[in-house]
């Protein structure tokens, strides 16, 4: 890759995400809303994949400080929107929505 990528980005610290105190505050007040993001199953298929009350036990433990769970619990907010915007009839449900060709 070197001579294609740019220098600073092979020098760079490896690991992805922005951690930064903005994002941990952010995170954490995503999770103290009286129905956190985490359990917000905007999707509607959450349970399929998770154990929601597993969820809330894990919530609960990052919002108490006892482990850092800042990648666990961002990984269950971007799933649920994952499964809102991709998950089975996702697309077909919004093509459907704003009147376009129904996928087959």
């Amino acid at each position: 890759m070197k001579g294609t990528v740019p220098e600073q980005i092979l020098v760079r610290k490896k690991d992805k995400g922005d951690w930064t105190n903005a994002m941990d505050k952010s995170l954490h007040q995503l999770c103290c809303k009286s129905l956190p993001d985490p359990l917000a199953n905007q999707s509607g298929k959450m349970e399929r994949y998770v154990n929601l009350n597993e969820v809330q036990k894990l919530v609960n433990r990052y919002l108490q400080g006892k482990l850092d769970l800042r990648c666990e619990v961002w990984f269950l907010i971007t799933m649920d929107h994952w499964l809102k915007q991709f998950g089975e009839g996702g697309l077909r449900e919004r093509k459907e929505q704003s009147g376009q060709k129904k996928i087959q």
